[in-house]
């Protein structure tokens, strides 16, 4: 592409936050020439869809204009996030590539501070202070741009190509151990205030400033200074400062303050930086406020400055900042503001509340409690679920285990009664046996046997038993043999009837044993199935066992769980009760300043009364004044008049007394009458000099008393002003200190809600943790491992009835609270009611008085219209009257004039009839004029 190529393309600049163009290579030098744009501005070169700086494309040949495809998204801004991590050590800025984007497509946040662009109308030489004016072709440009229009808040994006992001980020780094020295740092210390934009350099204030002492701190000294000039620059601005000297003193002094530390740490870059974040914090908190949008314009420049990291320009641009805050302090201050005393009182315009650092703190704690004690509740809900199901799972599986063993025990039990009576009656029948028959091991049976029926545990009672039954048969059987034998013997002598009965005897004895021992046997069959079933429900018991402890082990835990749940509720009772306390005293200030404040409007409201009826006396007094003045203007008009009769009347008497010394000389010859006559003329004028002199002295008298009673009049009037002055003032910072108080009650009821559905929660947590460890209790002896396992609840519910109480003793407090919350809302409402009632008071005075003016008016209007039409009717009536009798007498002559004639009957007849009309009009017409005539009267009388 060749130069002229090159010269005939068009651009696109990145000014005030948004692109604008087109321009040509051309306008873009005048630009740089009238230093409204400087070259880190980036340009956008769209037929090789590449970007660039300003200073690139200028100084670049024609031939380097071509590069790879770069979308014209914005460029990297520092946002005050940004500026503000620029505190760190390292000091560097991560910068992160956007991509391709659609400007299109880019949403931008529309704000009060919008730059004007129009380059056709700047082209005169502008300071670097001004609005950079560039709107040329906008119409090709809005295919681009949605509207070139910025925030100051708002987060910037970074755009840089890959390309430019390593040399981006080598120039944003710096050398904290740099040794640069500033050859400035030795010259005087003298700091430009007070400078108008457009004022020549020769033509600027240099003011010698001493450092402060205490200094050392840089960013302590700028905060404080910049706190001050912030209190400072929003007094002035609302006109809400009674001295505004001081207040100017002020921003000069922080202005010369910060410009000192700039200066002397020039060095520091990364001090700098933070230096310059804050004040860019406070110069965008002022622009955002006030809607400035110059210092909105220098604001941008100095971040621009911050993201280049170059100190002279942030040092330049800080300068120009703090230079525009002191030109808009200046400005306000010559303002002039109205002299009406009541226009702020009428207005009744809400000024916004200044939020208090206490009041603040708490919201933001009470907010960070609230979070902690959600998050606390959820997850003792979770515990406090999964406990319960748990728990009554282990209920379930011991209620089994105990049924099991209840019945286990009772079929035991009836199984023991049926051995013991077994063995009862194995003992009976080896007791009736005959001594003889029974040997030494036997007998050593059947006492074991007595034995184990006499111990309440028998443990071998079945097995002694059995050997007691088979040494019973044994017995049995040697004793059949002996008596068969003896019998074989002896059947000679003895009856063969008798030997019978024997052996039936025996053989039913053998039988009965035979049975019994099939009974026994069947008794240690059941007795070793007993055993084994009584293995297994060892077993089975020490299963349950173990499922016991792991339960209780799970109890422990969640016990643990219930005693960290209870610390956290103390520490979140704790931090409840603290701001329980910032409450009360914000409650305790808010009451002070409510009752201070409506003891201050009680006095003014009295103030005010009495004002106005000075002011009504005043303006009494006013006409009064006047009138006054008139009596004085008529006596100095009356006093120059006798001035020249005095002057007058001393030339007569002159000449009187030198005619009478001439006459004197000659009076010899002259006669005595025309000298006697000359003395009375000179006595005379000399008795009237006097007198007019007289007069004279009592007029300038009562014109040093009226004079006197002016000066008076005009001094009480001023007093009157200034205490009017005053009276709005303090209506104005009541106004204010109303509007804080309600803003802190509405915050404190807000609160309190919180605290109330908080504390509701807490005693349904409380109740369903007692309900949860509520167990089911049996009366058997053995659960007394199950019961230990739960005795630790007690301990649990002790502190969850300690908590519940805690929360009842805040709930009355809270209470006691609510109620002061309302009586300062009362307090408050009764305030307001009081204003709008005085208000409303005023207004109806003035429509009363609007009222009887425009009656009165009306009034006069009405009687001057009624007498108007009275007088008319009677000059009507009058006229009637006058025609009515001229025709009477006309008739009259008529009727006399005329003789008796036959002839002219008829006519006689006719002239009657209109005779007595005319008579009967005339009557008619009189008493029409007596009724005006009265009209008139009762018209004249009202008026």
């Amino acid at each position: 592409m060749s130069m002229t190529q090159a010269t005939d393309d068009v651009y696109y600049l990145y000014v005030g936050n948004g692109w604008s163009g087109p321009f040509r290579l051309e306008q873009i030098k005048m630009f740089m020439r009238d230093k409204q744009i400087a070259p880190e501005t980036f340009a956008y070169e769209p037929q090789q869809q590449m970007q660039l700086t300003v200073g690139q494309l200028l100084s670049a040949p024609a031939e380097a204009l071509t590069g790879s495809f770069q979308n014209p998204s914005a460029p990297a801004e520092t946002s005050k996030t940004a500026s503000t991590g620029g505190r760190s050590a390292s000091g560097r800025q991560k910068k992160q590539a956007s991509g391709r984007q659609k400007v299109g497509t880019r949403g931008r946040r529309k704000d009060d501070e919008v730059i004007d662009l129009d380059a056709a109308q700047t082209r005169g030489r502008r300071n670097d202070d001004d609005i950079i004016d560039l709107d040329q072709e906008k119409t090709q440009t809005n295919k681009i741009l949605d509207e070139d229009s910025f925030d100051l808040d708002a987060p910037k994006a970074d755009s840089k190509t890959a390309s430019r992001s390593k040399s981006q980020a080598d120039e944003d780094s710096f050398d904290l151990d740099a040794a640069t020295v500033d050859s400035r740092d030795d010259a005087p210390l003298t700091i430009e205030v007070d400078e108008p934009v457009g004022r020549a350099p020769d033509q600027r204030v240099s003011t010698q400033y001493a450092p402060q002492p205490g200094g050392e701190n840089a960013l302590e000294v700028v905060l404080s200074e910049l706190e001050s000039l912030r209190k400072a620059y929003n007094s002035l601005m609302e006109h809400s400062i009674k001295d505004r000297e001081e207040g100017l003193r002020r921003v000069h002094i922080a202005q010369l303050a910060i410009g000192e530390v700039l200066d002397e740490r020039k060095a520091d870059i990364a001090e700098i930086r933070s230096l310059v974040a804050e004040i860019d914090d406070v110069a965008s908190d002022l622009a955002k406020q006030h809607h400035d949008q110059a210092l909105s314009t220098r604001i941008v420049r100095l971040r621009d400055s911050l993201h280049h990291s170059d100190v002279t320009k942030m040092v330049e641009y800080a300068e120009a900042v703090l230079r525009r805050i002191v030109e808009q302090t200046t400005q306000a201050d010559e303002a002039k503001k109205t002299d009406d005393p009541f226009s702020a009182f009428e207005s009744g315009a809400p000024e916004a509340p200044s939020h208090g650092l206490v009041v603040a703190t708490a919201r933001v704690e009470l907010a960070d409690k609230q979070n902690q004690l959600k998050l606390l509740k959820r997850t003792y809900d979770e515990l406090q679920e999964s406990r319960v199901a748990e728990q009554h799972q282990a209920r379930e599986q011991l209620l089994k285990a105990m049924a099991l063993l209840e019945a286990e025990k009772s079929s035991h039990e009836q199984d023991m009664a049926g051995m013991r009576s077994l063995a009862a009656e194995v003992y009976r029948l080896a007791c009736e046996l005959d001594p003889e028959t029974v040997s030494e091991t036997l007998s050593a049976q059947i006492i074991s046997l007595w034995d184990e029926l006499g111990n309440p545990t028998p443990t071998r009672i079945a097995n002694v038993a059995g050997e007691v039954l088979i040494g019973l048969v044994k017995g049995l059987n040697k004793k059949v043999e002996k008596q068969t034998s003896a019998l074989t013997a002896m059947h000679k002598g003895v009856p063969q009837q008798k030997q019978t009965s024997e052996v039936s005897a025996l053989r039913k004895q053998v039988q009965e044993l035979g049975s019994l021992r099939a009974e026994m046997l069947q008794t240690r069959t059941d007795l070793s199935m007993m055993r084994q079933r009584e293995e297994a429900l060892q077993e089975e018991k020490a299963r349950l066992q173990g499922l016991l402890e792991e339960q209780r082990q799970i109890s422990e835990k969640a016990q643990q769980a219930a005693k960290a749940r209870e610390q956290r509720l103390r520490s979140t009772v704790c931090a409840l009760e603290v701001t329980k306390e910032l409450h009360q005293e914000v409650m305790r200030d808010l009451q002070t300043q409510l009752a201070g404040a409506q003891s201050r409007f009680e006095e003014m409201e009295r103030e005010l009364r009495d004002v106005r009826g000075t002011i009504s006396v005043k303006k009494a007094a006013s006409d009064v004044g006047q009138d006054i003045q008139e009596e004085m203007r008529r006596l100095v008009d009356m006093r120059a008049m006798l001035d020249a009769r005095k002057e007058e009347l001393s030339a007569d008497l002159k000449t009187a007394e030198a005619e009478l010394q001439r006459l004197g000389d000659g009076a010899q010859d002259e006669d005595p009458s025309i000298a006697e006559a000359l003395a009375q003329k000179v006595n005379q004028l000399r008795r009237t000099y006097e007198q007019t002199q007289k007069r004279l002295d009592q007029q300038e008298e009562r014109a040093q008393a009226l004079q006197q009673q002016l000066d008076a009049s005009r001094q009480e009037a001023g007093e009157l002003r200034g205490r009017s002055d005053q009276l709005n003032t303090e209506l104005e910072s009541a106004r204010t200190s109303l509007a804080l108080s309600k803003k802190s009650v509405d915050e404190l009821s807000l609160a309190y809600k919180r605290l109330e559905s908080e504390r509701e929660s807490l005693l349904n947590e409380l109740e369903k943790k007692k309900g949860t460890h509520v167990l089911g209790r049996s009366g058997v002896a053995d659960e007394t491992d199950a019961a230990k396992s739960f005795g630790e609840g007690a301990d649990v519910l002790a502190q969850l009835s300690e908590i519940t109480v805690r929360a009842d003793n805040l709930d009355a407090e809270l209470s006691r609270e609510r109620r002061r919350v309302l009586d300062l809302t009362a307090a408050q409402t009764a305030l307001h009611a009081r204003v709008t009632e005085l208000t409303q008071d005023r207004d109806q005075l003035r429509s009363a008085l609007d009222r009887l003016t425009a009656d009165r008016l009306a009034d006069q209007q009405h009687h001057a219209t009624a007498i108007a039409q009275a007088t008319q009717n009677g000059l009507v009536a009058e006229t009637r009257l006058a025609e009515s009798r001229t025709r009477i007498e006309e008739l009259e002559k008529r009727l006399r004039g005329s003789g008796p004639q036959p002839a002219l009957s008829a006519a006689d007849e006719a002239a009657a009839r209109e005779l007595a009309e005319l008579r009967q009009s005339h009557v008619v017409a009189s008493a029409k004029l007596d009724e005006a005539r009265t009209a008139v009267s009762a018209a004249q009388a009202e008026a």
